[in-house]
């Protein structure tokens, strides 16, 4: 029988999001990519799709209500017309998990299987990936201080990692410095992890991977190319005047300087530290319960064998 369904990743910046994307592109056999902004319809950049949620969903939810009718209720055309999608959620709308809601309860979501996964990194890990990618430039090339700071730890805005998974648009926007305390969003963390079918540490990205293949019933573990993107740039980059502004590996040094960066976002960041703490037990607990089924066995030793294949065939070029 034909098989259809959904595979959407939740991609919070500095998580694996764009070796993710090459995963799901090279699964293009078997599902339609659409992303990375599924919050609006805007022009697509070379590559990408960008269609809301919710007219994904009434779109598929249409096609499979029109072959229901035209074929008796056939599961199969029904499958047919729904088809295989991979959803890059990079860009969201602020209401993205009650589409999530919404998505499963529509004619798609009962018909096809919806697989949703987060990542999500060790809270310092996170702030320095992204200072250094975003921060830092900004630092450097001036940009206003009440908004950017003058160091990483000037910087660091209040659960900013836990944050993102409701913030529309683009990360920067909301990634400038304040005074104010963000108040915990724990609730809403908790409400939104009950739509997440793999909350994973960044660190067992491929375990996740290969436990995403398992659940989803459609993709084929065809390993992925590594990514790491590189600075953001804008008028900032551009300005022959740069501040000498130290990265986080040099601010954060080991010792002395690390363990105040470490106090430093524990400090203003306890969301983040526990929404990462229950990622590590969460999916610790999920791949346990997979031990000793032969299906998913075979699936991390494919997945893993294609990820060697990949790199092999990149280091060769």
């Amino acid at each position: 029988d034909r098989r259809c369904g959904m595979l959407i990743d939740r991609h919070v910046p500095k998580n694996g999001g764009s070796t993710m994307r090459s995963f799901m592109r090279r699964n293009r056999a078997d599902c339609s990519y659409v992303g990375y902004d599924v919050s609006r319809t805007w022009p697509s950049r070379v590559g990408f799709t960008h269609i809301k949620l919710e007219e994904l969903t009434q779109a598929l939810s249409s096609n499979i209500s029109a072959a229901s009718a035209s074929s008796g209720g056939s599961p199969s055309a029904m499958a047919a017309a729904a088809g295989c999608w991979c959803v890059e959620a990079h860009v969201v709308a602020s209401h993205f998990f009650a589409q999530l809601g919404a998505l499963r309860a529509s004619p798609y979501g009962r018909t096809c299987s919806v697989t949703v996964v987060l990542r999500v990194r060790e809270p310092l890990s996170w702030y320095r990936s992204y200072y250094d990618w975003a921060v830092l430039g900004r630092q450097r090339g001036g940009e206003a201080r009440q908004q950017w700071g003058a160091n990483f730890t000037d910087w660091l805005p209040p659960n900013l990692q836990s944050a993102l998974l409701f913030l529309p648009g683009y990360s920067a926007q909301h990634a400038v410095r304040t005074s104010a305390p963000r108040p915990s969003r724990w609730r809403r963390i908790s409400a939104a992890l009950a739509q997440v079918d793999v909350l994973a540490p960044l660190e067992r990205l491929d375990e996740a991977a290969a436990v995403v293949i398992h659940k989803a019933g459609f993709l084929q573990p065809t390993g992925y190319e590594r990514f790491a993107p590189g600075p953001t740039s804008g008028a900032w980059s551009r300005r022959k005047a740069q501040l000498p502004v130290q990265p986080s590996g040099d601010f954060c040094a080991a010792g002395p300087r690390l363990r105040a960066c470490e106090a430093a976002v524990l400090a203003a960041a306890p969301d983040d530290h526990r929404l990462y703490q229950l990622a590590v037990e969460r999916f610790a607990a999920q791949v346990a319960s997979l031990r000793g089924v032969p299906t998913f066995a075979r699936t991390l030793e494919a997945h893993f064998a294609a990820v060697a294949a990949v790199g092999q065939a990149a280091a060769g070029r």
